[in-house]
């Protein structure tokens, strides 16, 4: 995590539909970045560019926990402060979180910041191979962009059953009744899609 005490920089992101949005914001003296990465262990959200000469001081992952064990207040000040981001992707992810019947009456903010900073993203090739009939999965799967299909076999025969969209979730149904795939799916166009652990939820 890093704290700005002499110039500026510029913040870069990259949205739900993968498009780079260049210096959407100005970061100056006094301000900081890359605590989401500190306190969801995870990797960076944003490209953080000097405009020009900068000190900086740094505060390590190991130096953060040092920090909030001696004062927690500072843990729930940034947390709060976490919040009250709104970029276009955290507001896409919550809507699909809120279509798992499961998650429903169960996602406040805290959990919604934990799980979401602990997706893994994958793309995917146009007929590559997400689930197979009779795979165990562990994971949920989001689709941020793209379509995939659901196909069956019948008689040496392809059958497409249904196209899923962006926003769609998969896998939950396996998941929480513990059975198989009884489906393929597979991307019918390049796509990405967010992965989400059983084990990231299970204490739920």
């Amino acid at each position: 995590m890093y704290f700005i005490t002499q110039g500026d920089c510029t913040v870069d992101i990259t949205d739900e539909e993968k498009v780079h949005h260049v210096a959407i914001k100005l970061l100056v003296e006094g301000q900081h970045f890359g605590e989401i990465g500190v306190v969801f262990n995870t990797k960076r959200t944003a490209t953080v560019i000097s405009r020009n000469y900068n000190t900086m001081a740094k505060l390590s992952k190991e130096h953060y926990k040092d920090v909030v064990g001696s004062y927690p207040e500072y843990d729930q000040a940034l947390m709060k402060h976490v919040y009250k981001y709104q970029d276009s992707r955290k507001k896409f992810i919550w809507k699909m979180f809120q279509q798992i019947e499961y998650f429903k009456n169960k996602m406040d903010y805290p959990l919604f910041h934990r799980l979401m900073y602990t997706l893994k993203t994958q793309y995917m090739e146009k007929g590559e191979i997400l689930l197979k009939e009779k795979d165990d999965t562990d994971n949920l799967f989001l689709i941020e962009q793209g379509c995939l299909e659901v196909f069956t076999m019948f008689e040496g025969n392809e059958f497409v059953i249904d196209r899923l969209p962006k926003g769609s979730c998969i896998g939950h149904r396996v998941v929480f009744t513990e059975d198989q795939m009884i489906v393929n799916i597979r991307a019918k166009e390049p796509s990405y899609v967010s992965r989400l652990h059983e084990k990231d939820f299970e204490e739920i």
